[in-house]
């Protein structure tokens, strides 16, 4: 490989598979833990954090990382990247150099050769840009590795970490790709909380449903797994999102602060200070305002992005951009943004790269009809692809403009927002 540009076309072409099956058990995870394996295991050279949820799991996953960077050299792992593969790569806060992400793949390359002839057949863009992380955490010396699963939990790559000294972590747990982890509450649960440690800990935000509580408990008893319950919600109604995702941070750094001897809970910052690419990522406009991208695609995570709008920039109509993956809730999720905006433009998106079927996103005309038949006063604009969004974000400059519903929205729109 020569640069970045190859890593990723290799990652996201040539690599390119169907998720069928890669959550699930058998061949999918079989194939993940071959992988490591031929590598030296290299996820379970390095303690780790291990965070999964249907929200908020990113945010938690970061904030821990960046609090307890500086006491120790700390790898940290999201997923999915939004703008540049090296988000995946970041340790201390600072993205892996070009040249040491073109070394890991060609340190990989070979065991990629060799299982494309075995029985699992090749690994999948996500399980080798895992491999890569996991192998670049343990040569940069990292003390702790914070890692953000993929999909679900108990099927997915990352749980191929099984050090006893794990601490996992599961965050809001909500309806999503429904279609590999469950149609109900309860059976989503149970793939969020595969990923607890076998006689180890966890800290769990207590869910809302009681019937969801006690799969996690349940799982957590079968595994003898102490857990350390972070209570939802306040005495005064329901806490912002932020606010949780803090509380669950704190409690994973007070635990991880026992285990080093460092305060690091105290070096917990506002969570709305912590930059997270594609979420609530603020953008300046050359023609004044700004635009903030969020890849929130689901009801429960685009109401927790509208309340992070009001209380950051004040409640109000304005101009938004929307579109969504065709698996989505773009119903349930219409009426949130048509709640608030004074115009929208649906926007169509190609979808390609990492574990997911390539292909168009929701036909930005079906959204348009959509919108009209539960907002007909709400004007609409129908954007084909994301340079026409991008006209659409110029013409209505000077404005706060939120872009949601997609991190692949995003990663094609965000290049094409100028900024001054």
């Amino acid at each position: 490989m020569s640069g970045l540009h190859d890593v990723v076309r290799f990652l996201e072409v040539d690599l390119f598979q169907s998720p069928d099956g890669l959550f699930r058990e058998g061949d999918g995870f079989a194939r993940s833990q071959a992988l490591m394996a031929a590598l030296g295991d290299p996820q379970d050279a390095v303690p780790a954090v291990h965070v999964a949820g249907t929200a908020g799991k990113g945010t938690v996953a970061t904030a821990v990382a960046d609090a307890a960077s500086g006491p120790l050299r700390v790898g940290l792992h999201v997923s999915p990247h939004v703008h540049d593969l090296r988000e995946r790569f970041t340790v201390d806060g600072r993205l892996a150099t070009e040249a040491e992400v073109v070394a890991l793949l060609d340190a990989v390359r070979p065991t990629i050769t060799a299982m494309a002839a075995g029985p699992h057949g090749p690994p999948t863009s996500y399980e080798v840009s895992l491999a890569m992380a996991l192998l670049h955490f343990r040569d940069r010396g990292c003390d702790l590795i914070v890692v953000e699963t993929g999909l679900g939990g108990l099927y997915d790559t990352t749980n191929t970490i099984t050090r006893a000294d794990k601490l996992a972590v599961v965050v809001r747990i909500d309806h999503d790709h429904e279609a590999v982890l469950g149609s109900t509450l309860t059976a989503i649960a149970a793939q969020k909380a595969g990923i607890l440690t076998r006689g180890g800990e966890a800290v769990v935000l207590r869910p809302e449903d009681p019937a969801v509580e006690a799969v996690v408990a349940d799982e957590a008893r079968a595994r003898g797994c102490r857990v350390r319950w972070v209570e939802p919600g306040g005495r005064g109604g329901p806490v912002p999102h932020l606010d949780e995702d803090a509380a669950v941070a704190t409690a994973v750094l007070d635990v991880l602060g026992a285990r080093t001897g460092h305060d690091l809970a105290g070096r917990l910052r506002p969570l709305d200070a912590l930059a997270l690419p594609g979420r609530y990522e603020r953008v300046r406009l050359a023609g004044g305002g700004e635009a903030v991208l969020d890849g929130a695609h689901t009801p429960l995570k685009l109401a927790a992005f509208v309340d992070r709008l009001h209380r950051t920039h004040g409640p109000g109509r304005r101009p938004w951009v929307f579109g969504c993956k065709p698996d989505k809730k773009a119903g349930a999720m219409l009426d949130l943004v048509l709640a608030e905006a004074s115009h929208l433009c649906v926007v169509g998106f190609p979808i390609r790269g990492g574990d997911v079927p390539a292909g168009p996103s929701t036909d930005p005309l079906v959204l348009a009809a959509l919108a009209a038949e539960r907002a007909p006063d709400v004007p609409v604009t129908v954007a084909p692809d994301p340079a026409a969004a991008a006209a659409f974000v110029a013409r209505t400059a000077g404005h706060v403009i939120p872009v949601v519903g997609s991190f692949y929205l995003l990663s094609a729109l965000r290049p094409l927002l100028a900024t001054p």
